[in-house]
């Protein structure tokens, strides 16, 4: 067994985690990850939609995660262990933590000053990319892929994750020397893991601003304004986990919470050229619409 600490909670796991932090806490686990028998004909019994999801990855394992307590994994046996890592920290996790009230989201966060900024959208739109920009610009990484979001406090405050990134070939080469003696994420990608404890934010952190990203390349860097409705759209549809949390009670509180969410957090979408060399600028571009948004809600208190 193995204890590790992810988005404040201590996980009791059988299942070897690469390149997460190893917890010193001895108190009772928040959660378990476990490994056990699930035969496939019992997934639909033991599946509600919501406080017990069961499925499967085909060719890779069966699972079920339960109440916000607990992740157990059946592995097929020539799956990839690093891979079913990666989908137990990813959409499951994101799962349990949905159920346990957290908005989770599908980006990368990082944090200055006591507060944080969102970097929104599909793998392969480059949030791992910007996040290890702020972070050479002495920004602090509060998770990378899964955003988890607590609306109880009376700021939305984005939860610590773990201090892991994973990056391409492409971004890694350009921000890490040694980028090729780090351990590759799991078989199915090329990208590699980076684990930097020493900028990593561990305490629950003011959610400042997020930015929604594109996969498309844009002829100029831009920040463009939402509309509510367009912010809306956005943030349901970045939305982890909602291929598996289907109750009808849990689709109301996630559209809820994505309400809750924008009436206290602006949003707007981010325009770029996807150019590695144009980096620099477009930091400077994101950190100058940063300053004028603070600027105005200094004025208006």
């Amino acid at each position: 067994m193995h204890t590790y600490c992810l988005f404040n909670l201590h996980v009791h796991s059988e299942l070897v985690l690469p390149g997460l932090p190893l917890s010193n806490g001895t108190e009772y686990p928040g959660i378990t990850i476990r490994r056990e028998a699930i035969p496939k004909e019992r997934l639909a019994v033991l599946n509600d939609d919501g406080d017990h999801i069961a499925g499967r990855a085909d060719g890779v394992m069966r699972f079920r995660v339960e109440k916000g307590t607990s992740i157990v994994v059946d592995i097929e046996p020539d799956a990839d262990e690093q891979y079913v890592a990666a989908i137990v920290t990813g959409e499951l996790m994101s799962v349990l933590l949905r159920q346990r009230g957290l908005l989770t989201l599908h980006g990368s966060c990082v944090a200055k000053d006591g507060e944080a900024v969102g970097f929104i959208g599909n793998s392969g739109w480059g949030k791992s990319t910007l996040a290890t920009c702020f972070l050479e610009h002495g920004y602090e990484l509060l998770g990378d892929d899964v955003m988890a979001i607590d609306l109880n406090a009376e700021q939305p405050e984005v939860i610590p994750a773990h201090p892991q990134i994973k990056l391409r070939p492409d971004s890694g080469e350009r921000f890490i020397e040694a980028y090729d003696t780090l351990a590759p994420a799991h078989t199915l990608t090329d990208k590699r893991l980076l684990s930097d404890p020493e900028r990593f934010r561990k305490t629950p952190t003011r959610l400042k601003k997020m930015y929604i990203l594109e996969g498309q390349a844009r002829t100029e860097d831009r920040i463009a304004p939402l509309s509510l409705r367009e912010a809306f759209a956005e943030i349901v549809g970045h939305t982890r986990g909602t291929r598996l949390l289907k109750n009808r009670e849990y689709v109301a509180s996630h559209f809820t919470a994505c309400s809750e969410l924008l009436q206290k957090v602006p949003v707007a979408r981010l325009h770029r050229t996807m150019s590695l060399e144009l980096l620099p600028e477009l930091y400077h571009l994101i950190e100058q619409d940063l300053t004028s948004l603070h600027d105005s809600m200094v004025s208006v208190s």
